[in-house]
Parts: structure tokens; sequence; C-alpha cells
């Protein structure tokens, strides 16, 4: 019993206190001593039964049992064999925890991505009907796999070819109304115009009539002037006679009278001209090189205003020397009865002279351009109303051509595009089919995909272009994500998945449209990189690590990762190929436990 109770006392010192050999050996030795020490007097020693484990019950005192002195060796001897048994088995003990462990290998790793969805047509099309006209074959049911060209409606034409007929006989109708009504306008132009005409030749002729009138009454007038040159010119020569005569009396007069009567004459002259002169400038230039004046003139705008000038300070010197001419004459009176007979001659004169510039005048205001009329006659046709017949005659060749083309539709029927499967019906044989209303779907069987709900947890793991498996059955397909959805919608259970399509780039024509599809996203790939198992890293508040053994104790080894496969895991950072991190997932692994890598089983 005493040994037993100390092997189970060092045994739990051992685990708690995880003492040295040599510091088990000193206590053990220090309490042998000590007992002996203090029970050994008066050749007897004192046990304490509690210590040999033969307690007695608890409210019963231990009883001392004095042992004679032949009865110590042997007990001594006992409990020093007992401390030398203990000893040498916790000498032996081992607290070393032995841990699988792996090494980092340098290998390809490739990431996929598991998931299943349905096989869809992508190229879905759903056709209408081209006329209204009864159904009179149907070859498309639901499910039937068509070919490109193969007829699946056929209508019955009768009434398309009759809407035809009358459409050509109404466009007839509309194109000859217009013309006749084309032409009864210009009937009506053309005597319009004649008339207008004809109103033209009389105005003309009353022009020309009023011009020549004008030119008439202008000669008439020269020739009364040009009559009293001869009378003008004999009064003339009395009144020089006469003149000569009162020389000898007053030179000086007469020579002053001469002067002023030529001065006179002149400005009586110019004044006429610069009259006529500066009708011709009041008419503008445009208008004066555009009149009969300037061919009668034969003189520029610009001349004749030169002219005007000239003759109005010509009249202005002749008047200054008359006033002098007049003080000599005033100074020396003389007889003036021819000078009188010739002054009233020459004032008849010059009054002619103004009633030519008068008829001048008048002449040259008498237009015989008379404007033509370019107004629009009475019975043009407007081209509002022009514009009106060209759209009726539009829209009756619209509707020709379109019955034209109705009809040539309904005999061609409808026909499949490309091979594919009848998806859906919705036509009968002998009812009447609607413009524009739905007859079937057809759903390509070359142009397939499979749809997906990608969880919004995993919306980093498709993108387009990726490769992938499909499969289908036993049989395997290759494909490519082809489009993902920028926005996660709820599916018909309230679950917010991104929608996806995967493309079967090899499809055969054999894939049954809405069966489900397992694909297999290739996500990701490396070759030739560090990887350990999946299993071995481990992930805390501070991030991945792996446990690795150093100097007999474990420690945690911040890794960085990359991709994952199945089984495998990349390591970016933190290990180096060939080194060895704990494999053991038994979960009593913990960082500063003593172990060590278990040997490898031979």
């Amino acid at each position: 019993m005493f040994g037993k109770r100390m092997e189970k006392k060092n045994t739990e010192n051992l685990e708690k206190e995880a003492l040295t050999e040599e510091e088990t050996m000193a206590a053990s030795g220090s309490g042998l001593e000590t007992e002996v020490s203090e029970n050994t007097r008066d050749d007897e020693i004192e046990l304490d039964e509690d210590f040999f484990d033969m307690e007695e019950e608890e409210n019963i005192p231990p009883k001392k049992k004095k042992l004679p002195v032949w009865m110590i060796i042997p007990a001594v001897a006992v409990i020093g064999l007992a401390c030398w048994a203990i000893n040498g088995t916790a000498k032996k003990t081992d607290t070393t925890t032995e841990l699988s462990t792996t090494k980092v290998e340098q290998e390809d790793i490739k990431e996929t991505y598991s998931i299943s969805g349905t096989v869809g047509s992508g190229k879905t099309k759903v056709y209408y009907s081209p006329v209204n006209a009864p159904v009179l074959t149907l070859n498309a049911k639901v499910g039937t796999t068509v070919k490109a060209g193969d007829v699946l409606v056929s209508f019955d034409t009768t009434n398309l070819e009759r809407d035809n007929q009358k459409s050509q006989m109404q466009e007839q109708l509309t194109r000859l109304g217009n013309q006749d009504t084309l032409n009864q306008a210009a009937r009506a132009q053309e005597k319009e115009a004649q008339m207008k005409a004809e109103a033209q030749a009389t105005a003309q002729d009353a022009a020309n009539a009023q011009k020549q009138a004008a030119i008439d009454a202008y000669n008439a007038v020269i020739d009364q002037q040009n009559a009293l040159v001869d009378g003008l010119n004999a009064a003339r020569t009395a009144a020089e006679q006469e003149n000569i005569e009162n020389q000898e009396n007053s030179p000086a007069a007469t020579k002053a009278q001469e002067q002023i009567q030529e001065n006179n004459s002149q400005i009586e002259i110019d004044n006429a001209r610069i009259a006529i002169i500066q009708q011709y400038t009041e008419m503008g230039e445009d208008a004066y090189e555009k009149s009969e004046a300037r061919k009668t003139e034969k003189k520029t705008f610009a001349q004749l205003k030169e002219e005007s000038d000239n003759l109005t300070s010509d009249v202005n010197q002749r008047t200054i020397d008359n006033r002098t001419q007049q003080k000599i004459v005033d100074e020396h009176p003389l007889s003036s009865a021819a000078n009188e007979a010739y002054a009233a001659l020459q004032a008849q004169y010059d009054e002619l002279g103004a009633q030519i510039a008068a008829a001048a005048d008048v002449m040259n205001n008498i237009s015989t351009d008379v404007p033509a009329d370019n107004g629009t006659t009475s019975s043009a046709i407007s081209s509002e109303q022009i514009q009106t017949m060209q759209i009726n005659e539009d829209l009756a060749a619209m509707t020709t051509y379109t019955a034209e083309e109705l009809v040539q539709k309904g005999r061609d029927g409808m026909r499949a595009e490309f091979d594919s499967i009848v998806a859906d019906v919705k036509a009968a044989a002998g009812t009447d089919a609607v413009q524009g209303g739905e007859m079937y779907t057809l759903a390509s069987l070359n142009d397939m995909y499979v749809t997906l709900g990608v969880p919004t947890a995993d919306f980093d793991k498709v993108k387009t272009g990726q490769p992938a498996v499909i499969t289908l059955g036993d049989k395997e397909y290759k494909g490519t994500v082809d489009s993902v959805s920028q926005i996660a919608t709820a599916n018909e259970k309230g679950v917010s998945t991104i929608a996806a399509r995967v493309k079967i780039t090899n499809a055969n024509g054999g894939i049954i449209i809405g069966v489900p599809a397992k694909v297999v996203i290739s996500v990701a790939e490396e070759k030739n990189t560090l990887v350990l198992p999946n299993d071995v890293v481990n992930t805390n508040t501070k991030g991945d690590f792996v446990y690795v053994i150093e100097n007999g104790t474990v420690l945690e080894k911040s890794v960085e990762i990359g991709i994952t496969s199945d089984s495998k895991i990349q390591i970016l950072k933190g290990l180096e190929k060939g080194d060895e991190v704990v494999s053991d997932t038994s979960g009593n692994v913990s960082e500063g436990m003593k172990a060590k890598a278990k040997a490898a089983s031979k």
C-alpha cells in the first residue's frame, strides 16, 4: 500500500508541476531522511496507519503503534526501495506529443466552382402571322425538331388576292383622277395666260401712243422756237444797227447794253438746260440709265451732273456781270426802240424754251415699259394641292404594294429560319390567323446555354470568358461563361442570386432543353506553385496560419494563401518548398505545446 500511494502522488506531481528528475530525487531523499530522524527514538518508531492506507472510519481517531527496533531497518529499506522505484518510473515517462506532419510541395493547382443550372436555348424566337388569312395547314407541333426552310404554316390566300385586285383598281382610279385635275388646270392656265398677253399688248400700245404724243408736242414747241429765230435775228440786227448809231453818243452804254443782252440770252438757255438736267437727276442714276432720255442725251448720269454744275457756275458769273453792265447803262441812257423790239422777241423765244423744257420733262417721264403680269393665275393648282395629290397616289401605291406583298407572304407561308425545336404553338389549322398574332415559338438546338443562379456569396467566382465543363446525364460538354448579370435578384424562393449563362460550345443537337445540368467552372489555375493540403491551414482573427514544430514546441506561422482546389491550397508567402507543417486535425494542437514530428511509418 505504501508503494502504491507514493507512486500515485509522484505521478500527480509530474502532471501538475512538470518536475524534473533531479527535483523528484531531492524531494524523495529529503522526505525519507526527515521521516527517519523524527520517528527513530528509544529504539522504536511511531507510524501513522493512514500512511499505509489503513485509515479507519472518519470519527475514529487513528491509533499509533510503537514498533520495535528490529523492525525499523526493514521499514526504512522498504521506503528507500519504493522511492527508488518511483524515481525510476518518473525518469522513464515522456510528456512530448507526437504529431503528424506534411511537407510544402511544388505542383500545379486548379480552382474550380461547381453549380447546377438548367439547359436552355440561346436563340428563342416567337413568330407572328404576317397576314390576316385562314390557316390551311399547320406542321408545327411542340417538341418537334425542324430544319431551316421547313414549311410550318400555309395560308388560304383567296381573300388576300381579292383585296389585292381592289387595291390595284383604287390606285389606278386615284392616278387617273389626279391627272384629270392637272389637265383641267393646265387648260385654264393656258387660256388665262392668253388673256394676260392680250392685255399686256393693249397696255403696251397705249404707252407707246402716249410717249409718241409727248414727243410730238416737244417737237412742235421746238418748231415754234425755230420759227422765231429769223425774226429774232432780224430784230437783233436792227438793234445792233441802232446801237451802232448810238455808239457815237455813248459807246460805253451801248457796249454794256449788248453785254447784258448777250448774258441774259445765255442765262435763259443755261437755266432751261439746268432745269432739264435737274429732272433727270431727280430720277436717280438707275432710272435715268434705263430711260429714253439716256438715249436722247447720250451722256452718263455723272456727265449730266458735271454739266449742270458748270452751267450753274456760268449763270452766276453772268448775273454778276449784268449788274456791272447795268450800272454803265444807267449812267448813259440810249434810244431803245429797236432794242425793245428785240427784247420782246427774245422774251417770246425764252418762253418757248421753257415750254420745250416742260415738254421734254413730260416726254421723259412717260415710260413704254409695261410690267408683265407674273402673278399666280386663279386657275393654277397650289403646291399644297399638288402635294396632297401626290400623297394620295403614294398611299394608294403603298396599299397596292402592301396587298401584293401580303398575297406573296400568304403564298409563301411561314417557314423555319434555323434548325430548331418547336417550343410552343398558339395557332390551329382551320382557324383565322390575325396579322401580328402569335403563331409558334422556335428554340435553336445549335445555340445552347445553361442558365445559372449564382449565390451572392460566390459572386467573385464566376466571370465571363471562364471555361467550364457541363455534365448532362452521362455526357460531358465544353462551355464558356457567356454573361454575368450586374445585379442580384430574388428567385422564386426569395433568395438573392446573380443570373449567369454558360454557352455550350460543342452542342451536337442531341441536348434536351429544360433538363438540369451540372457545371464545373474553372475559376483559376497556377502552374508549379507551392501548395499544402486544405485542412492544414487554419484561420483566426489575425489571418491564415499553419502550425510548425520548432525546437520541440508548436508555433503558429502566418501564411498568405492563393487559390484553392478540392484538396490543395496555394501558399503565396510564409513558407518554402520542403517546409514541414503539422497535419494533425484532431483539434488538440495548440501553440506552445511540447511536440515532435511523428516518425514516418515503415
